[in-house]
């Protein structure tokens, strides 16, 4: 216990240097902050917070004018917000203090990192995951802006633990909480991981340490606990709204504008999708040059998702994402780029060996189908960071399994450190 305190500190510690010396250098190396319309919904959002209290019943005062354009910071979860005027009312409203509690958020997923790699998969994995995660440029080059991805990044490796946790124990106990309390603020938080639903079910009744109908009966605590804790926000919409509106006026918007599209048979929708692009607003379908059919559209959307590197310059509707400069680019191939071989054998290996590895790679999945398939969302790579996490630790893996075969066995001396780490104990 003692030496795995020792490493939890050591781990924060080196994070929250590495992230501080980080957070003071990266805008004389990065010249694309501050050009999210999100930096300023969120800082209005949390000064309604303080000036009207929790609730903001009044929504007309969230309209924000930012370049000319209106927007209404309701459309956004509660969560950040919150976290954002609570630091506004001890600190008051310096962007450096609001923006230093993501060197903050981001010190504490290495940790999460590495109680998530161990419980999954062996210690060595959770060691070797958190310690690339201190210099995983994904992980901080969003540190000095107003945007909630640092917190994203914390909260969906922890609500992933959290629910390991719940797998491995044999009943719930009051500890339990926590697992619905962290899954309660990440939706509110954005309401688009309201989708990992689904997933939590299948894993909690697939890889219960018990039995199924056990794992059934902690996801239906789980799930009650959700629901209730969601009532508070629930019913101030409803004051709001005079209707039922869940957790944002967005989801909304999302089942308005795909209802129709998701009904249509596949055949019909890669038929169509000619007419069908020209027949949505701008801002709800991608554009690119050089279209040439639903499948392509969709590989291409996959690409922008996946890249390692922006070497172009992508659009989506009137939304521009610029091409990456030199050193954000070498940033990501050399943190990001250079694990996707041994994610794609991890996942192999975790396909054959570990349920639970295999609801990770669900998680990814599930995430990454939300922004390649359905047209109104983004694919920017900026809306995977925060599964990222769940990329390292399964790449990892994939290294693991592979030192495990023979014709690497041969290169590592049975009398060497490397080899005394790795195969000695596997937890």
């Amino acid at each position: 216990m003692k030496e795995n305190t020792k490493l939890i500190i050591s781990i924060f510690c080196i994070a929250f240097i590495v992230r501080v010396i980080f957070f003071l250098i990266m805008p004389q190396f990065f010249d694309r902050m501050f050009r999210f319309w999100d930096d300023w919904i969120y800082l209005e959002y949390a000064k309604n917070i303080l000036n009207q209290g929790w609730w903001v019943l009044d929504i007309s005062k969230l309209d924000v004018n930012i370049d000319g354009r209106q927007y209404n910071a309701d459309g956004v979860g509660p969560g950040y917000p919150l976290v954002v005027s609570l630091i506004m009312f001890l600190f008051g409203d310096d962007l450096r203090v609001i923006m230093f509690l993501n060197v903050i958020f981001s010190s504490l997923t290495c940790i999460v990192i590495y109680y998530l790699g161990k419980e999954v998969f062996y210690k060595q994995i959770g060691i070797l995951s958190s310690f690339w995660s201190i210099i995983y440029v994904y992980f901080m080059i969003y540190m000095p802006r107003v945007l909630k991805e640092n917190l994203l990044q914390l909260l969906i490796p922890l609500v992933i633990l959290l629910m390991v946790y719940e797998i491995k124990k044999e009943k719930v106990n009051m500890i339990s909480i926590f697992f619905p309390l962290a899954f309660t603020y990440l939706v509110h938080s954005d309401e688009r991981y309201i989708i990992f639903f689904p997933i939590i079910l299948f894993t909690m009744i697939a890889c219960d340490n018990v039995h199924r109908i056990n794992g059934l009966k902690k996801f239906t605590v789980f799930l009650a606990a959700v629901i209730i804790l969601s009532i508070p926000w629930a019913v101030r919409n409803y004051v709001v709204y005079n209707r039922l509106v869940i957790l944002t006026t967005r989801t909304e918007w999302f089942r308005e504008n795909n209802v129709e599209i998701v009904k249509k048979p596949l055949f019909d929708r890669i038929l169509n999708s000619k007419a069908v692009s020209g027949n949505l607003d701008n801002t709800s379908k991608m554009k690119f040059e050089n279209k040439s059919g639903y499948f392509d559209e969709k590989l291409q959307r996959l690409s922008i998702y996946w890249a390692p590197m922006v070497l172009r310059e992508s659009k989506l509707g009137s939304n521009v994402m610029l091409a990456g400069s030199l050193k954000y680019n070498l940033g990501g191939l050399l943190t990001y780029g250079i694990l996707l071989p041994f994610f794609i054998v991890g996942s192999i290996f975790t396909l054959k060996k570990n349920k639970l590895g295999f609801s990770l790679i669900i998680f990814i999945i599930i995430q990454s189908l939300l922004h390649i398939l359905i047209d109104i969302i983004n694919p920017w790579p900026r809306y995977r960071y925060p599964i990222d996490s769940l990329i390292i630790i399964i790449a990892f893996y994939g290294f693991y399994q592979l030192l495990q075969l023979k014709i690497f066995k041969r290169l590592i001396l049975p009398s060497s450190n490397l080899y005394s780490f790795l195969y000695v104990s596997k937890h």
